[in-house]
């Protein structure tokens, strides 16, 4: 197999997947309506008080703002994939164009929703950040669990 169907068969692959994952995936709702649940269910969980609320909201926004930077020209993004697929060329400046809008957006967008997170984070008493940890820890367990090889 040539290298370039190589690349393309793998592209196609990869977005078939994500796509997938994203039409079945959880509940059907757009990410502001997630971050909201999961903002009200960190709020209940760790007892914020109204300050450290506002603050999470902040790191919501901050997301928020980062997905949608990452999601622009979604159409545009598929309907290049199409012309990939029904051209007898791959257009590799093309595919690098749109990787580097993506990587140029959470690059201009990052720095804030890191920030917004770090101040979040800093306004939590001891226990607060305490649970956090004990939560992430879980986490990161249960991915261990799950993905080793060994």
């Amino acid at each position: 197999m040539k290298t370039r169907t190589k690349v393309v068969a793998a592209f196609l692959g990869v977005f078939a997947v994500v796509s997938t994952a994203f039409a079945f995936g959880g509940k059907h709702h757009g990410p502001e309506k997630r971050l909201d649940r999961m903002v009200e269910k960190v709020a209940k969980k760790l007892d914020l008080d109204d300050s450290q609320k506002e603050k999470l909201t902040i790191a919501k926004e901050a997301a928020l703002t980062l997905h949608q930077a990452v999601r622009n020209d979604r159409q545009a993004l598929q309907n290049d994939i199409l012309s990939l697929v029904s051209s007898e060329t791959f257009d590799q400046a093309l595919v690098l164009d749109h990787i580097n809008a993506k990587t140029n957006a959470v690059q201009e967008n990052m720095p804030a929703v890191v920030a917004a997170v770090g101040d979040f984070y800093d306004s939590l008493n001891a226990e607060q950040q305490a649970e956090i940890r004990k939560r992430v820890e879980k986490k990161m367990k249960h991915i261990r669990d799950h993905h080793d090889d060994d």
